[in-house]
Parts: C-alpha cells; sequence; structure tokens
C-alpha cells in the first residue's frame, strides 16, 4: 500500500489550452486535483491558428498547476485560409506533431519523476499516450483517458460512412485505447454508444455531464451589464458559442428573421456572444435579412460575465448540429431561461418540448426547411402572449434543474473518487 503521506502525482497530455472566455472545465480539471492534494504536471500544445478559438484567449495559469506550454507546430500555415480542404489537410499534418511534441516532453517527465497517473485529455492528449508505449516508455502508471464527447463520430457509425471512419482513424484510435479508467462526458453526443459500438477494450467508464456553476450575480456588474446592453422595453434572445460552422448560429438568426418580418412582432433583440472563424458570413446574412437593428455581436466575453447576460435574456437559443447538450444550454438550465433547441443527441433528455422548452425534431443529415423556420418562429410569438404556457415551462427548466444539473464540486468529486479507486489494491 502506497504511504499517503506522499502526494499522488498527475500527468496531463492535452491538445487544449485553458481558457477565460468559452469552456471552463479544461480548466478546472487539473485545478481540481491540486485541491485534492495532488501534484499536477499538464503539458500542452496552445493553437494560435486564426480559424481556431485561441486567438483571441489570454494565456491562463491555473494556480497550482505546474504548466508545460508549447505552440502547436504549424498552427500558423492552418490559419491562413478557411478553405475546407486546406483546413482539414494542414490540421491533420499538425495534429501528427502535436501527437509527437506531446510525447516527447512526456517522455523527458517521466524520466525524470514517476507518477501514478497519466491522464491523456482528448484526441491529441490520447493518442501522444498510445505513442509513449510504441517509443518503449514505461511506467506503473495507472492510465485514464478523457473525452469532451464525441462529436459527429455517431453520424459516422449511423451512416456507415467508410470515408469519415479512415479519414478520421486518429479519433477512432483514441476511443479504443486500453486504460484503467475513461471519463466520457455526456454532452448529449451519445459516448457511451460509441465507446460501445467502436469496440472499446475499457470496462471502467465514468459517464457523466458537466457541473454548472450556481447563480452568483454581484448587484453593481448586474446594472452595470443591464445599462450597456439592454434596454428595458425589448425582448433579449441570447445565442452562447464559439462562431463555428457546426453551431449553426445562422438558424437563429433566421428564426428571428421570421418572427420580426414574417410575423411583425416588436421589441424583439438577439445578443450573439462568442468569437470564430463564422463572423464574416454571420455578419452578411444579417445585412442580407436586414437585421442590423435587431441583432448584437459581443465578441469572446470571460466567461464570468456570460452569467450577466443570461440574467438579461429572455430566451436561450441552441442551433447546433449533432447535439445541443453544450455547456451554455446547462448554464441557462441553471438560470431557468426559456430554452429554444433541436432534438438532436441526447437534447430530448434535457429538453421536452412545451413543459422544460422547445424543442424541434431535425434531420441533421439535411437541414431546416423554410416551413421549420416558420414553425418554430410562430411557436415562440405564440410563447411570448400566451402567459400560462410561459408560466409552465418557466416551472418546468426549474424542475429540470433542480434534478439534473451537478455543481461542478459534484462533478470533480464523482471523478476524484473513481481515479482513487484504482489506487485501491495497490
Amino acid at each position: 500500500m502506497r504511504d499517503h503521506s506522499v502526494s499522488r502525482r498527475v500527468l496531463f497530455l492535452s491538445g487544449v489550452d485553458f481558457k477565460e472566455r468559452s469552456i471552463q472545465v479544461i480548466r478546472k480539471t487539473p485545478e481540481a486535483y491540486v485541491r485534492d492534494g495532488w501534484e499536477v504536471h499538464y503539458i500542452v500544445g496552445r493553437d494560435n491558428a486564426v480559424n481556431g478559438d485561441y486567438f483571441y484567449e489570454g494565456v491562463v495559469n491555473p494556480e497550482g498547476v505546474n504548466i508545460h506550454r508549447f505552440l502547436v507546430p504549424l498552427a500558423s500555415i492552418h490559419g491562413m485560409s478557411n478553405n475546407v480542404y486546406w483546413m482539414a489537410f494542414w490540421f491533420r499534418v499538425r495534429n501528427i506533431l502535436l501527437v509527437w511534441s506531446l510525447s516527447s516532453r512526456a517522455m523527458k517527465l517521466i524520466r525524470q519523476r514517476d507518477f501514478d497517473v497519466i491522464y491523456g485529455y482528448e484526441i491529441p492528449g490520447v493518442l501522444a499516450y498510445r505513442l509513449l508505449r510504441f517509443r518503449g516508455i514505461k511506467s506503473k502508471a495507472k492510465i485514464v483517458t478523457r473525452f469532451q464527447g464525441v462529436l459527429y463520430v455517431k453520424e459516422w457509425l449511423r451512416r456507415n460512412q467508410k470515408f469519415r471512419y479512415w479519414s478520421n482513424i486518429d479519433a477512432v484510435t483514441a476511443l479504443r485505447t486500453e486504460a484503467d479508467l475513461c471519463i466520457m462526458t455526456n454532452d448529449g453526443s451519445q459516448g457511451l454508444s460509441v465507446l460501445k459500438k467502436l469496440k472499446s477494450p475499457v470496462s471502467n467508464i465514468l459517464f457523466c455531464s458537466n457541473g454548472v456553476d450556481l447563480v452568483k450575480l454581484d448587484a453593481a456588474k448586474l446594472d452595470a451589464v443591464r445599462s450597456e446592453f439592454y434596454t428595458q422595453n425589448a425582448r433579449y434572445f441570447l445565442s452562447v458559442s464559439r462562431l463555428d460552422r457546426h453551431k449553426r448560429i445562422d438558424r437563429t438568426i433566421r428564426i428571428i428573421d421570421k418572427i420580426i418580418h414574417h410575423f411583425q412582432f416588436e421589441g424583439v433583440r438577439l445578443v450573439i456572444i462568442g468569437g470564430g472563424a463564422e463572423l464574416d458570413n454571420l455578419t452578411r446574412l444579417i445585412e442580407t435579412l436586414n437585421l442590423q437593428s435587431y441583432v448584437q455581436f459581443l465578441g469572446p466575453i470571460k466567461h464570468e460575465l456570460i452569467q450577466y447576460h443570461l440574467a438579461q435574456a429572455e430566451i436561450f437559443m441552441s442551433m447546433y448540429t449533432s447535439t445541443n447538450v453544450g455547456n451554455p444550454l446547462l448554464e441557462a438550465i441553471r438560470h431557468n431561461k426559456i430554452i429554444v433547441t433541436l432534438n438532436n443527441g441526447d437534447t430530448g433528455e434535457w429538453i421536452s418540448h412545451e413543459n422544460s422548452g422547445l424543442i424541434y425534431d431535425v434531420n441533421d443529415d439535411t437541414d431546416l426547411q423554410e416551413s421549420d423556420y416558420l414553425k418554430i418562429a410562430g411557436d415562440i410569438v405564440r410563447l411570448m402572449k400566451d402567459q400560462q404556457l410561459y408560466e409552465k415551462i418557466k416551472g418546468g427548466i426549474k424542475e429540470v434543474e433542480r434534478q439534473k444539473l451537478w455543481t461542478w464540486d459534484e462533478r470533480f468529486q464523482a471523478e476524484l473518487e473513481r481515479v482513487n479507486m484504482l489506487f485501491q489494491e495497490c
């Protein structure tokens, strides 16, 4: 049995750096291990490509975490064009170099000190661990693999898209990696089912959703946000995500167009929080639909400020492909917002139509049609006029919050309990 007076030591291998303006679980994970008394080392490749989602993020160094950071090779070349084929090619090339760099840096650390856990965070981190084994690096450490979801993999398998399968063999290989524990985020992308379909050799799997901060608003900050961005007479819709193609913010914009120009509903405004490569395309769409006076881009903002905009918004919009159970939707649930979304992935396990929100069946193999936009917009207008239905949905989403949401402390307690169990027989 190990002497527990000596801190356990974990080595994270990751291709995702920490963020201030987006998903917080990346930073919160090593911080949770620090609080639990672990010595934490985090090797990470930082991607500053202009078509990525770090070029607008500052460098974050969580307290107590020993960070070994390097720039992802060839990121500048990958970001030279938004052409789909260009990005796909260079994304794969630079990921090969990223995995090699993670593995090489891990080799040096492993030779300097013993680790109790090697933690492969997402696909590059898991592949870097596999490369360590291939290069003959031996360690008695327990192996943990961690995935934030399996976006699109379920679609490749459902459609039997062999080209997608083989052109993304890195993802498939990572998901089929042997480990003492696999942690799969329940983000609605059906990761547990995907692991089974891919015949993952891991039997010890923690499948759980992310935590969500409790609502704690500073009155002065709330007043400042309200006075700068909001007016009393408008009804505000909110979208929170990176401006990526698969987030489909264009769908939300088209719904707003129908509410304003088809149904002639007055006083509607849409606030869009997030940055990314789709900004120019979305701006052109707004101009084409003559919505300049109704839509406001706030760009990427610090995550701690998003709750103040959720407090001001009346309706939260999420129109992603594949699944809509991202952290923004969970945060909207925490704030008891009226949620309008699509029934793909496992989103229907969170939102029930006209009970805890408005949710619509969608065929992600095609797209929403004109009739779909009219239907959704019409239902929203009806909802905003029907106080009884409005209150019913507000009560329903509050019940979802009570039954299904975790705090971050609860989320990481579950993870650390499972990780610490790996040592019970040591």
